[in-house]
Order: structure tokens, then sequence, then C-alpha cells
């Protein structure tokens, strides 16, 4: 029996555009739009015309993508079409936890809004930034950058493409890593995500969710942190996963090992599924216009 996986996607996927076209073909897109543009004026703007420099801004592009990503999938649910299980990659977690029926999805707006706020705050506090390493696999980066105190692997997102963030030492780390054979492309990002720069974002999420409903969920939702799906105490999950790396690869694997046949991006542009067919080169990625 076929299962459909939906991949949410994440920051630094956002480009001028995105989404209009299911706003205007759409209804139920359209209310996903409606409903944030009450809670942030402007933002179904920004999605549709930029500027390119303030959509990439952190406080404006997570709200943005969750807009266009969620929007998707209810699109999706328009036809009838409902996931088997979801995961969605780092900022992607977020309309992947209202698909999932675990938030509200006004709920879920309010917390993107939240969560990038703090991020923004750790960015401005620690800066930082981070680099994509491609050529070598994890185990190899992971014993190069042992020495460099104030690096680490944050997003696992093939099994030869890892990325790492610091700030002292990135660029001596990234020389490292070169001598060894690998390339580097520094990512326009304006902090160390998921790195321990972020503790102050994730504590201060933790003490946000206290005030949350969060539902169990009616499907499987794949969390970054763990790449199992979601178990209790869920807010845990939620805060934990910001400051925690991106299990990406295992957490596709784990997707494939428990069913998944067909899978889907919602969201911007088609990054995840790029990655997806690096780690399962077989697998079969449907056009979520077509479904």
């Amino acid at each position: 029996m076929s299962k459909l996986a939906v991949l949410f996607s994440g920051q630094g996927a956002q480009f001028p555009g995105m989404g209009k076209d299911l706003y205007e073909s759409s209804a139920a897109a359209r209310k996903i739009f409606d409903m944030a543009e009450k809670k942030r004026k402007g933002i179904t703007e920004l999605c549709f015309e930029g500027p390119k420099d303030e959509l990439t801004k952190t406080i404006n592009a997570q709200p943005a993508l969750f807009c266009v990503g969620l929007a998707a999938y209810r699109a999706l649910e328009e036809k009838s079409i409902k996931a088997d299980m979801v995961a969605g990659f780092s900022l992607g977690e977020i309309p992947a936890l209202a698909a999932s029926g675990m938030l509200k999805d006004q709920d879920a707006f309010d917390l993107v809004i939240k969560r990038a706020e703090f991020m923004e705050e750790c960015c401005v506090k620690n800066s930082g930034s981070m680099a994509a390493i491609i050529g070598l696999d994890a185990k190899a980066i992971e014993e190069t950058i042992k020495e460099f105190s104030d690096v680490t692997c944050v997003n696992y997102n093939a099994p030869t493409q890892t990325v790492i963030s610091g700030k002292n030492d990135l660029d001596a780390a990234i020389d490292a890593l070169k001598a060894k054979g690998a390339r580097a492309i520094k990512l326009a990002v304006a902090g160390a995500f998921h790195s321990p720069y972020m503790t102050d974002a994730a504590s201060k999420m933790a003490e946000y969710l206290k005030g949350v409903n969060i539902n169990a969920p009616c499907l499987p939702i794949y969390g970054n942190m763990t790449a199992t799906p979601y178990a209790a105490p869920y807010a845990d999950n939620i805060s934990k996963q910001i400051n925690s790396p991106v299990r990406w690869v295992d957490t596709i694997l784990n997707m494939a090992k428990d069913g998944a046949t067909e899978w889907v991006e919602c969201g911007a542009g088609n990054v995840l599924t790029g990655l997806l067919t690096k780690i399962i080169p077989e697998a079969k990625v449907v056009d979520n216009y077509k479904l």
C-alpha cells in the first residue's frame, strides 16, 4: 500500500513571488494567507513581491515560508489528498505541526513569529555563520572539526552534504575541511542556527510553549532533533529543535523504513526533493501541483 510523505521547506528556500499561484488557485490556500495577514500585516505582499533582502531576514523569512508551506498543504487537502506522514526541515517543522493537527493553524503562525523573533535576537547577540560542506561524509567532518571548539555539525542534509556552524573558528574549520578534499559554501544567514549559540532562543520558546495548547498528532510527524515521530512531552521537541542538529538524512530514511513510497514537497522551490534524491536515489517524487 502506497504512503504519501509530505516535506515542508525550510529557511533559505524563500524567493519573491512564492505562494502567489497558490493564493490565486486555491480557496483553502487563500485562507492561510488571509489568516496570517490579519496577524502580521504585509506578510502576503512580502511573499508575492519581496523585496528579496527583506524576505531573506529571519524575522520575515520564517513566517513567510510557514504561510507558503501550510497553504500548499491545505491546497492538497482541498483535493482530498492527505499525508500519511510529515516532516519539515528546521522552520518547516512548524507548518508540519499544523498539518499533523498538533497545533491550530493560527497558533502555529503565532509560534513561528515568536520563533523568528527569538532566533533573530540570538543572531544579534552572537552573530556566527554557517557553511555547507560537500564531498565528505558526516563522520569525517565530525572528526575534523573536533579541534575547533565553537564549530558544530548542525544540518545533516545528505550523505555527502553537511552544514557546520560556528563563530570564531568557522573559517579555520573550513580550511581544514578543504585540505581533506571538501568543497565549502558559506551560507547567507545571520547566525549559527541549530547550534549552542541558539540556546537562549530555545529557552524562550520553552517558556512561550507553556501557554500553547498542543494536541497529540493525528499522523506521524518526524522531528528534526530525533529523526523519529514526535512523542510526549511534545513541547520539548519544538523548543529543543532550535539549538539541536537537523538529522535530515536519518529522518528521510526512517520515513522510508516506515512505509513512505511517494514524496511531495510543500513550500518554496524543490530544495528538499533534491536532497531526498541524494539520500534515496530511487525515491518517487510527486509534483504537488499534479496530485
